[in-house]
């Protein structure tokens, strides 16, 4: 995707100059500065490194500008490579910004996730709690005892347990069987 990207970005502004629909020469900032910046905030350093290389190849591909008789190398070096170095200094401030963004989503990302499998396991753990408590509750009223199904109910004493016994400690039945 994105080297599609990059192709319709920078393409479409290399058809704009070779059809000199536009004369980019009097432009203060070359139409490339912003698809290399844009490349970089989507896709990081790397990708913004990969689209300022190449920018500055298709900015080339007609061979590199002619020398004007009595300018230096040092002013003719500087006025042909500004634009390119300028594109890869923007390709790597964004990049290094975008990636320290994604780096930060992705944390965010992470810490979301575990948060989630937190809540499942609590949610899950509540569940068997409340399990356990509604049988322990049941128990407690004496509905999940094998005496209250068959009608023998409670601590009516040894008479109806068959010889068991209870006993009160604390306020609590105890059955001494």
């Amino acid at each position: 995707m994105a080297v599609a990207e990059g192709a319709v970005l920078l393409g479409g502004v290399t058809l704009l100059e070779h059809l000199q629909f536009l004369d980019f020469a009097q432009l203060p900032v070359h139409p490339f500065f912003f698809a290399v910046a844009l490349l970089s905030a989507q896709y990081g350093a790397l990708g913004g490194i990969a689209s300022a290389a190449a920018a500055t190849l298709l900015s080339f591909s007609d061979g590199a500008p002619a020398r004007p008789i009595g300018q230096d190398y040092f002013d003719f070096t500087l006025g042909a490579w500004a634009p390119p170095l300028t594109w890869l200094a923007v390709a790597v401030l964004v990049g290094l910004i975008a990636d320290r963004h994604f780096q930060a989503l992705d944390q965010t990302h992470s810490r979301l996730q575990a948060a989630g499998r937190e809540r499942d396991l609590i949610a899950s753990q509540y569940e068997i709690l409340a399990a356990r408590t509604r049988r322990l509750e049941r128990r407690h009223a004496g509905f999940s005892e094998p005496a209250a199904r068959h009608g023998k109910v409670g601590n009516t004493g040894a008479a109806m347990d068959g010889g068991a016994s209870t006993t009160k400690k604390n306020g609590n039945q105890i059955d001494n069987s």
